[in-house]
């Protein structure tokens, strides 16, 4: 297990960003987040390796999310893995002020950092919302540059 998290530099009011993933992905989203944003407040990631234990795991993150006292929106790698099962399961067992989405992408991201409200439920809409538009499919952006193109 590893994790990028400092309770000493919480900003008591502003809800926490906290990435869970399978492996380094979580802490080097918050490395390329910063290129983009800067230095990001109340942002925390938490990573699961080979041979962690799961229950270790869901305590780690459990105990950063209790320290955001404004809630935190949790953003997961994928549906139905470690760190998705322990969220659910401590969200229920301790009640956490969280609201989570699966599928963390830097566009889920840095919406999240842009967009972060004390209102969790309309936050995690809009950052649901601009992460569908955040979803391109290149190949339809190529062949419309080369109609352009060939129109010219």
């Amino acid at each position: 297990m590893q994790k990028r998290f400092n309770s000493d530099q919480i900003i008591p009011g502003l809800p926490g960003i906290i990435i869970l993933s399978h492996g380094p992905m979580a802490i080097s989203m918050i490395d390329s987040a910063s290129l983009i944003a800067g230095n990001i407040d109340n942002l925390a990631a938490f990573i699961i390796e080979e041979g962690d234990d799961s229950y270790s795991f869901g305590d780690m993150f459990t105990e950063a999310i209790k320290s955001y006292d404004a809630g935190a929106l949790v953003l997961i790698d994928f549906f139905g893995g470690t760190p998705f099962n322990q969220i659910l399961y401590h969200s229920k067992k301790d009640c956490l002020n969280i609201e989570a989405l699966t599928g963390v992408s830097m566009p889920m991201l840095i919406e999240s950092i842009f967009s972060r409200t004390n209102d969790l439920v309309s936050w995690v809409q809009q950052v649901k919302e601009s992460s569908e538009l955040g979803l391109n499919d290149i190949h339809d952006l190529i062949h419309e540059e080369n109609s352009i193109l060939t129109k010219s």
